[in-house]
């Protein structure tokens, strides 16, 4: 879309720049602009409450200044409803009020009345601006409870979690992407229409707005999100404890699977937690590189965008998460559709 100086015609979606910011209107006459409020001058000063839609005529839209006029490209004007239906949409708005700044103002409403959806770019600039500070946040659910009704989307992972044989299998992926969602809409102010959804040909999942990884545990589910890359595992102490306690030689052999061959050297007495804590860096850091085969020996744990926390709320666990950002990491407990923030230890 470009905006000129040019001869107004009806339907148009005109504009005028006021200096801090643009004041938009539907053309109709010279002697009718239809407006969501006046002009934001000083003169015309008023509460939000009494702001509404009204008509004035061109003079007083442009309060003195240029005007300008919308030029569509083409998949614009496919979109845009026909002039006569642009002019009948913004004079049947004619007396409507709930002027909000941010949320409902002039810009909002004369794309409304042109394409049939809110947008205002100051406001998605807001949100842009807003959505570039370092975000970390990561959900945790417990697949036990009770949580909202929930439809899988995009259709093809629908169907690749209905395709699970395995009832628990099915139910845990269902809440993951249930939390995913949640946490995409809460911490970056994306809504499902607004996202697009690829599968690696390695079988994982990414998103063209967002960053996003996803773990499971026992009966819990993790979903981590981000403005960056980002990987996050979750492991729980007292499913460990139950299967090493009497086989110390499983536990030497899974050691050797994991730790690189310096780690094994410097870490002979490592406890059960000391173990979780490699073992979910090491998950995290793959998670978030994102490429190859997983092999934990010769991947190094002590990385300086990796942080381990304990949970000690709901169970006894261990979580990692590796990105850019995990110095702002913030831990929500998922419930009844909404998250508490957990305190980290």
């Amino acid at each position: 879309m470009n905006w000129r100086p040019q001869q107004c015609r009806p339907g148009d979606m005109i504009r005028v720049n006021l200096g801090v910011l643009y004041h938009y209107g539907i053309f109709v006459s010279e002697d009718r602009v239809i407006q969501f409020g006046l002009p934001p001058i000083p003169e015309n000063r008023m509460p939000q409450s009494e702001v509404k839609v009204l008509a004035t005529d061109i003079d007083t839209f442009a309060c003195g200044k240029i005007v300008e006029v919308a030029v569509f490209d083409k998949p614009e004007a496919e979109k845009a409803f026909s002039p006569e239906q642009i002019v009948a949409r913004a004079a049947g708005r004619l007396g409507e009020t709930g002027y909000n700044l941010i949320h409902n103002n002039c810009e909002h409403f004369v794309y409304e009345c042109v394409f049939g959806v809110k947008y205002c770019s100051r406001a998605e600039e807001a949100r842009r601006r807003w959505n570039s500070r370092p975000i970390l946040d990561v959900y945790l659910a417990d697949a036990r409870e009770e949580h909202p009704p929930f439809t899988v989307w995009p259709p093809e992972r629908a169907a690749e979690i209905a395709a699970c044989s395995h009832e628990r299998v099915r139910r845990d992926k269902t809440l993951d992407w249930q939390l995913l969602f949640f946490g995409l809409q809460k911490s970056l102010s994306l809504t499902p229409e607004t996202l697009h959804f690829k599968k690696r040909k390695t079988g994982g999942w990414t998103c063209d707005e967002a960053f996003f990884s996803l773990s499971h545990a026992g009966d819990f589910v993790v979903a981590a999100v981000s403005n960056r890359p980002v990987g996050v595992d979750v492991e729980f102490i007292e499913p460990f404890k139950a299967r090493f306690a009497d086989r110390p030689k499983d536990w030497t052999s899974l050691r050797r699977k994991v730790y690189t061959s310096a780690e094994l050297r410097a870490c002979e007495d490592d406890s059960l937690s000391d173990f979780l804590t490699k073992w979910t860096r090491k998950e995290a850091i793959f998670k978030q590189t994102g490429t190859g085969r997983y092999h934990p020996n010769r991947i190094e744990s002590d990385s300086e965008q990796t942080v381990t926390r304990r949970l000690a709320d709901p169970e006894d666990g261990v979580l990692s998460v590796c990105g850019e950002h995990v110095r702002r990491l913030r831990l929500f407990l998922y419930k009844n559709g909404a998250a508490t923030l957990l305190p980290l230890t």
